[in-house]
């Protein structure tokens, strides 16, 4: 395995202190945190590229499909004589279609038109009318909220700012909203004042990497146009590295354009070493944290890997194979829509899902 040359060795000091085993312990720990981060982007680039490659344009045919089904039973349901029940079904299933379909984007604007018209036929509101009693219900449950922010400008806001401002509300609801701000003690007061002096410092040697690096890397200054065109490389992560508290590359940086040799690191004072120390306990956590929000938020993540980060093929396949399920079920569909016996056979089994699905919205209802 290579020795990470920002680890401190026995071989450069007679006896490690506390300190400089800790920063060891912090190097080692942010390496291995950097190359789990670059290889969790890695793979969710390559999943990416499987789904854009296989699924996503099998996704697009089934909604084409589905458009298309839906044109086919509309004339199927003018064309055949059903019972008033069969016709019933076989509306609540055009208008159960639609819904999604025209709530999507990226449908052609002929379609569309046509698709709304389908709608009105076989609902008993029409397309423009349930838009409305939606944005009306939508308001009506965010002015029974009685937020601090009128309704225009919450609809304005990014998702994230929305989310906080109903976080604070629901738990203000149930007694769980910020705490009253408390007299801080004496003692807090003087952590507090340390803590603010240890940051202060923190961003100083920062800054003192910074300008010494930007300083040496100047392109500026070098009339070689190969050097040139390297220095201003690594000034770009230089710039990135500062910008981004990156103690750790800032370090390795250093090491690199031998402005830092393993001896000088060793040698560094017991206080500048503390101020490592609590940079690199920041940045360890801020990687952690980064790794733990992309598997928690990242819907590839979710639905192809596993804890671990392993990448399930199983699952890959699955939904692979249930994307060409549909397309399959979707054509068998449409070609019912030739033969009238098939069709009335295809409105009977509908009677019976749409039995189901108002049975569980009923249920449902209860629960809530």
């Amino acid at each position: 395995m290579q020795k990470n040359n920002l680890v401190i060795s026995e071989n450069q000091v007679r006896a490690l202190s506390k300190n400089q085993k800790l920063f060891n312990q912090l190097v080692v720990k942010i390496d291995k945190l950097k190359k789990e981060k670059i290889l969790l982007i890695e793979k969710l680039k390559e999943v990416e590229i499987m789904v854009h490659k296989k699924i996503a344009p099998l996704v697009l045919e089934t909604r084409q499909s589905i458009i298309d089904l839906i044109i086919k039973v509309d004339i199927a349901y003018d064309t055949y004589k059903l019972s008033n029940k069969e016709q019933e079904a076989v509306s609540w299933f055009l208008v159960t279609q639609l819904e999604d379909i025209l709530a999507s984007e990226g449908v052609e604007e002929e379609k569309m038109d046509k698709l709304k018209t389908i709608f009105n036929k076989h609902s008993d509101e029409s397309f423009e009318e349930m838009q409305e009693g939606e944005a009306s219900q939508k308001k009506n449950l965010f002015e029974s909220l009685d937020l601090d922010i009128d309704y225009e400008a919450f609809q304005n806001l990014d998702e994230d700012d929305m989310e906080e401002i109903l976080r604070k509300k629901v738990f203000g609801a149930f007694g769980m909203g910020e705490e009253k701000p408390r007299k801080k003690t004496k003692k807090q007061l003087e952590a507090e004042a340390k803590e603010a002096e240890a940051e202060a410092k923190m961003k100083k040697d920062a800054r003192s990497i910074y300008t010494q690096l930007a300083k040496l890397l100047h392109p500026d200054k070098e009339m070689d146009e190969v050097r040139r065109e390297e220095k201003s490389e690594i000034m770009k992560r230089v710039t990135n590295a500062y910008s981004e508290n990156d103690l750790y590359e800032l370090l390795q940086i250093q090491l690199e354009v031998e402005q830092l040799s393993e001896d000088k690191l060793a040698a560094t004072d017991d206080g500048l070493m503390e101020s490592y120390i609590n940079v690199l306990k920041k940045q360890r956590e801020e990687i952690q944290s980064e790794i733990n929000q992309t598997q928690s938020s990242h819907p590839l993540f979710r639905q192809f890997f596993d804890y671990t980060g392993r990448f399930i093929e199983s699952r890959f396949k699955k939904q692979l194979k249930e994307v060409k399920d549909a397309q399959k079920s979707l054509k068998e569909t449409y070609a019912c829509c030739n033969s009238q016996l098939q069709f009335k056979d295809m409105a009977k089994d509908l009677i019976h899902e749409k039995k189901q699905a108002e049975r569980m919205q009923s249920i449902s209802f209860f629960d809530f």
